[in-house]
């Protein structure tokens, strides 16, 4: 979902889904790289506790305790 506020323009991403079969290969990395290119403010969410907290983290997201945000500014 792609939205405008006034400031800049912002991603957010709910349900993101790689299959099991092809976690740890890199796809998630690849997505999120790629989605970071297009530079806008990237916003996710993610519940606690769930094993992906780690992989946004080391892709540079921000823990707002309510979700993990990606700021391109």
């Amino acid at each position: 979902i792609l939205f405008y506020n006034l400031i800049f323009l912002v991603l957010y991403l709910k349900n993101i889904f790689i299959k099991e079969e092809y976690r740890g290969k890199g796809f998630g990395r690849k997505v999120i790289n790629e989605l970071k290119k297009l530079n806008y403010r990237i916003e996710l969410e993610c519940w606690y506790g769930m094993p992906a907290n780690k992989f946004y983290q080391e892709l540079g997201f921000e823990n707002l305790k309510t979700r993990y945000m990606f700021k391109t500014d």
